[in-house]
């Protein structure tokens, strides 16, 4: 008998704790003009809606739900379906960061300060903004509906963050938090995340999460939406070895990313089928771990960041770039992984010397030259112009020397052996080692009057 009356009171208890709503009911997302009069026709619960959009999270009865689907001022009803991040597995922790194998084996330049900044929106659990790897570089930060702060509990989204951010201070990484602690969130929240993402005008979208096989139409919307709006989107295939590849990596508009480990094989677990595009590193990846230092992680949630870093280095070295045109730039840089099919990796691997050569030719006001090594710290470097300059300090002026961090050195520019040419001194107490860049702005002007239309850069590195 006690045992009876135990069950009833913490059925009670249960019920005071849950919705004022049906037990029967369950959260929707639905698109329409006409809210108020849904609701004084149907009597359900609006819980939120995502600001500059006609799309709201309800709350109804699978009977008000039919209702609704049939009726014609609604343009999109779907339930509320969960969204998680794949399972991923953290290795080693380390207090210090001690190499990311996967920069160096896709070739990601090193930084460079004439690169435009762009940014990339990380659709995830959030970030840990106090982590010196990304604190830099966080913009815009956003917590979708449910969340008070960005700030991750999680760590998946600050590891995801930290692949974005490590050497390329010109990318911005605008965080946005649409799942909690555990890894798990809502279709609506991510199509919120998107809408907050295309309102911030990204440059990229990365989405290491997926909602499982099946499509869902409220955010097939939005991500045509983010598409028509230019921006280019990644999402991570999946980790449990199945031969489906999550949603929404294989929506049309996605690029859906594969892992590949350090040997350069495709790793057992990442999913195969149709919707795969491309394959990134994602076994024992090192990044940023959530409270400070750093930890290795395997999954195509880190392959998937590489991608979107790709695509955001190629749109920085020319910024005119559309959409297409850096679709196409990274199919004609991606490299075939060895022994695979294509529902099994895609296009491969992207070759990034490729891409940056591809995006650097697309633009007319810049000519990158072939990069130069010297051991000399006093290197005198010399610029052969293809007719006689005007002698004058304004014209010298245009000529400078930055490190890769952007700061200027102290050189001696001068006419050299003849007019055609100028000669380049190094600074009086030398290079120290490192990458430098040789910049010719355009405007230097000729003899004949001519000027200088398009500027030059010359990479260079001092060992």
């Amino acid at each position: 008998m006690k045992k009876w009356i135990m069950g009833v009171v913490l059925a009670s208890s249960l019920c005071l704790l849950s919705e004022p709503a049906s037990a029967a009911s369950s959260e929707y997302v639905i698109e329409t003009t006409k809210m108020a009069a849904l609701q004084k026709r149907y009597s359900f619960k609006k819980i939120d809606k995502i600001t500059g959009q006609s799309i709201y999270k309800i709350r109804v009865t699978k009977e008000v739900a039919k209702k609704l689907q049939r009726d014609k001022r609604v343009q999109e009803l779907t339930k509320n379906r969960a969204v998680k991040v794949p399972p991923t597995e953290a290795g080693v922790t380390v207090k210090s960061i001690s190499g990311n194998w996967g920069l160096a084996d896709m070739q990601f330049p090193a930084a460079n300060p004439f690169l435009a900044q762009v940014e990339v929106a990380i659709i995830d659990s959030g970030v840990d903004t106090d982590h010196p790897l990304i604190a830099s570089q966080l913009v815009n930060s956003y917590a979708t509906d449910g969340f008070t702060s960005v700030e991750d509990e999680n760590g998946h989204g600050t590891h995801v963050a930290g692949i974005v951010a490590e050497g390329t201070p010109n990318i911005r990484i605008v965080p946005i938090r649409v799942l909690d602690k555990y890894g798990d969130g809502d279709i609506y929240n991510v199509v919120e995340g998107i809408y907050y993402a295309i309102e911030q005008q990204v440059d990229v979208i990365n989405m290491s999460l997926g909602i499982g096989e099946e499509p869902d139409d409220v955010l097939a919307e939005a991500l045509t939406d983010a598409a028509e709006a230019g921006i280019m989107m990644t999402a991570a295939a999946g980790n449990d070895y199945a031969d489906y590849i999550e949603y929404p990596a294989s929506a049309p508009d996605v690029y859906g990313v594969g892992a590949y480990n350090s040997s350069g094989q495709r790793a057992r677990f990442s999913h195969t089928g149709e919707g795969l595009d491309f394959m990134g590193p994602g076994y024992a990846v090192q990044s940023a771990r959530l409270g400070g230092g750093y930890r290795t992680m395997n999954g195509t949630s880190m392959a998937t960041p590489f991608i979107s870093k790709a695509l955001a280095l190629a749109k920085s070295a020319n910024p005119a770039l559309q959409k297409k045109e850096l679709e196409t730039l990274a199919l004609a840089a991606a490299e075939p992984i060895a022994g695979t099919t294509f529902l099994e990796a895609g296009h491969g691997k992207i070759n990034m010397d490729k891409l940056m050569k591809g995006a650097y030719a697309t633009d007319a006001t810049v000519r990158y030259m072939t990069p130069k090594t010297s051991t000399d710290a006093q290197k005198k470097w010399t610029i052969t112009l293809s007719g006689a300059i005007e002698n004058t300090t304004s014209n010298f002026a245009k000529v400078t020397v930055v490190s890769d961090t952007g700061v200027a050195q102290n050189v001696t520019v001068q006419a050299g052996s003849n007019a055609k040419k100028i000669d380049v001194l190094a600074p009086a107490s030398g290079y120290a080692n490192g990458i430098y860049y040789l910049h010719v702005a355009s405007g230097l002007k000729a003899q004949s009057g001519k000027v200088l239309k398009q500027s030059t850069i010359n990479q260079f590195t001092i060992n």
